[in-house]
């Protein structure tokens, strides 16, 4: 089972020797963002469940301890991710998970659901902006229930993936029941915005602004879901990228020859992004807050290492 234990995760580092040529194949992981919704909606079964394919993160276990403590007896064996039904529900989300994860709502609805009552913490995860929960307060008061805040953030929220790669010299083809990844003539300059689906991803943003730092000419990014999500930038300029945020529009003048830096992520997506730039980088990087990397990338590290990347784990910071 995932551990939900980050005291050792919080010390551990990564080495990265960048300028070394990725070639090979790796098994893209379950979608953490889609994984954690059917994980709350395995409260509503009247069966026993097994989702596979399940992603080998830090969030899966949270789940499992809020399952537990919740009613719904829950194991985790590799990829299979198994449930079965409580015989009696306690609809209390515990603050020291609850505050962990971002579905802690959806976990909420299907605990209202189930027993009628429900009590429950402002959701957590990534900590670069407030996550507001209207839509889901709104939808449980329109089922009927009767909604006390304590404490609750309840401002409203403001093919482009595929396009936007596309855009930036990144081309993707479908082969053998997967998909190949080249960037022929090497990193664009892109002007794009994030959007909901079908925009392009905020989750991807930090990630593709890292890969921007390479692109010749000067990129725009408008930051139109979270406008503060700019927590990978002092980061990414450790390492000599020219990034820079005004309010929610971040640019990124390329080509920036990047050189190994000692930096941290603070969130799952900005972890992502400077193993990006250390990837690219001259020399040997030092990153830290790989606890949020495994939160949301199990098994990224080994995969990059098994396609050629030259990557250590510290177990403590030095």
């Amino acid at each position: 089972m995932p551990t939900t234990d980050t005291t050792t995760l919080d010390e551990r580092a990564v080495r990265i020797t960048g300028g070394q040529r990725l070639v090979g194949t790796a098994t893209v992981q379950g979608s953490k963002n889609t994984a954690l919704h059917l994980y709350a909606a395995t409260i509503l079964a009247d069966d026993p469940l097994t989702l596979i394919g399940a992603p080998e993160i830090l969030d899966t276990g949270v789940v499992v301890g809020i399952l537990h403590r919740t009613g719904t007896r829950a194991t985790v064996t590799g990829d299979e991710f198994a449930t079965r039904p409580a015989d009696s529900y306690f609809p209390v989300i515990p603050d020291d998970l609850g505050r962990r994860i971002r579905t802690t709502a959806v976990m909420a609805g299907a605990l209202l659901a189930r027993s009628g009552k429900v009590t429950f913490p402002t959701p957590g995860g990534d900590a670069f902006c407030t996550r507001h929960i209207d839509r889901h307060l709104a939808a449980m008061e329109a089922a009927g229930a009767d909604v006390e805040l304590t404490g609750f953030p309840t401002a409203a929220f403001p093919d482009g993936l595929v396009s936007v790669f596309a855009d930036a010299g990144i081309r993707l083809d479908a082969v053998d029941g997967g998909t190949t990844v080249s960037v022929p003539a090497g990193p664009r300059a892109v002007q794009m915005a994030t959007g909901p689906h079908p925009g392009f991803p905020t989750d991807v943003q930090p990630q593709l602004t890292a890969f921007l730092t390479q692109a010749e000419g000067t990129s725009r990014i408008d930051e139109r879901i979270y406008p503060q999500r700019d927590t990978h930038l002092p980061a990414l300029a450790a390492f000599g990228a020219a990034v820079n945020a005004s309010g929610p529009v971040i640019t990124a003048r390329g080509r920036s020859a990047l050189t190994a830096a000692d930096v941290a992520g603070a969130d799952i997506r900005a972890a992502t992004a400077l193993v990006i730039a250390a990837l690219a980088a001259e020399g040997s990087s030092t990153i830290r807050g790989m606890y949020h990397l495994r939160r949301g990338y199990g098994s990224l590290l080994p995969k990059l290492a098994a396609l050629g990347a030259d990557l250590t784990i510290d177990q403590e910071q030095p």
